[in-house]
Parts: C-alpha cells; sequence; structure tokens
C-alpha cells in the first residue's frame, strides 16, 4: 500500500495536528529511508537486491527479511539468525570492514540509504 499525502494528514489529524502545522508535519514526516523517484514512488532503492545479496553473503546463517509498512514507506528489516551474523553485517556492512570496539554491545542498528548505498 502507497503511503499518499492523503493518509498521513489523515494519520496526523488523528494524533491532533491542526491545518496550520501540517506543511511542516507533512515534511518532517516524509519518507528518507530510501531514495525516491520524481514521481515520488514507495518502492524500495534499485540497489536493494545487491544489497539483500550482500546481507545473505555476510551471514553464515540465512537471514530473515520483513517489509515493514511504516508511515514513512516500506522499510526493509533484515533480523540475522544470531548474534553472530548480526555482528558480521555491522562489521562489514555498516562499517565497511573496520572493527569496531565492543560492537558485542549493540542490539540493534538503523541504517539508513546513503550509508548503505555508498558501500555496496
Amino acid at each position: 500500500m502507497k503511503i499518499t499525502d492523503g493518509l498521513r494528514i489523515s494519520a496526523l489529524r488523528g494524533l491532533g495536528a491542526e491545518d496550520g502545522d501540517m506543511d511542516t508535519l507533512l515534511e518532517y514526516t516524509k519518507n528518507v529511508f530510501y531514495p525516491q523517484s520524481e514521481t515520488g514512488s514507495d518502492e524500495l532503492s534499485p540497489k536493494w537486491p545487491e544489497i539483500w545479496d550482500k546481507v545473505q553473503t555476510v551471514c553464515k546463517t540465512p537471514p530473515r527479511l520483513e517489509m515493514f509498512q511504516s508511515a514513512a514507506g516500506v522499510i526493509p528489516i533484515i533480523y540475522p539468525s544470531g548474534v553472530p551474523d548480526f555482528e558480521r553485517l555491522l562489521r562489514e556492512i555498516v562499517y565497511k570492514g573496520k572493527d569496531v570496539p565492543h560492537i558485542e554491545d549493540r542490539s540493534s542498528s538503523f541504517v539508513v540509504g546513503k550509508e548503505l548505498l555508498e558501500y555496496i
């Protein structure tokens, strides 16, 4: 389902937003999780197949993928099968192969498009 401005306006009004704040709130809640085409498509980046292939290569056990429908559009969520795969994903993809002190203290990570797309 494509999240339209109409749906976002309705949701924001339901949360108590007033018309005078709507333009600011629409800008604040626009989708920034992946590049969109000039038409405002909610499709994932064309690089997504490369990203998913890299994730599967890095993980020793197949990860689970969920496409989460958010107010900002679809967000791919990757669930590694265990802590070692999660740490490998952080090191190899997020930190571009660098060793990161105390990586074992992380319990989740949110990666925005540019960080990930530059690596792939």
